[in-house]
């Protein structure tokens, strides 16, 4: 003979009202959150992580700006009562690059092309675009050397270099300090 059972319990004088406000209970956890700590640190290297990058002393994490090729993250979690263990369910960083754009207007091209400089030099590749002024029918843009640090530019009519000017826009992220 087997026997499966199930038993709760209910307690009809029990009901909500009776209930004290949840503002005044202790923690539903159990845990008083003054016991517990956990702290955000953020460490930073101006080259790549795989460069054997010097790292930046520890420091509190803050929201802001910070300047750097690397970044490592820890979380310190600390308790005074023995008892109560703080744990993560959920942890994220998000680390955003601002867009930067350079350009100039009216940039002469001899015939023999030219090379432009970004001041800064952007981190990676930028996008390029440019605009010729007084274009004549059948010029055409010849990029080349597209670098972080610059591209070469010469106009082209029939094969052959022509004088022209130009503007440009470069779009990317970063710059490379000095």
């Amino acid at each position: 003979m087997t026997a499966e059972l199930e038993v709760a319990s209910f307690k009809p004088d029990l009901t909500m009202s009776t209930w004290q406000p949840l503002s005044i209970v202790d923690p539903l956890s159990g845990a008083d959150a003054s016991v517990w700590s956990a702290v955000l640190q953020i460490s930073t290297a101006m080259q790549a992580s795989g460069d054997n990058p010097v790292w930046s002393e520890w420091q509190n994490l803050v929201v802001g700006d910070y300047t750097a090729r690397s970044y490592r993250f820890r979380l310190l979690l600390a308790t005074s009562d023995t008892s109560v263990t703080p744990y993560v369910s959920f942890l994220r960083v998000e680390v955003d690059l601002p867009d930067r754009s350079d350009g100039r207007a009216n940039v002469p091209c001899p015939a023999v092309g030219t090379r432009v400089t970004y001041e800064p030099a952007f981190q990676a590749p930028p996008a390029v675009t440019i605009t010729l002024q007084g274009a004549a029918e059948g010029d055409l843009v010849v990029l080349s050397n597209e670098t972080a640090e610059g591209f070469d530019i010469q106009i082209v009519n029939a094969g052959i270099g022509v004088p022209r000017a130009f503007n440009w826009i470069a779009q990317g992220f970063g710059h490379v300090e000095g």
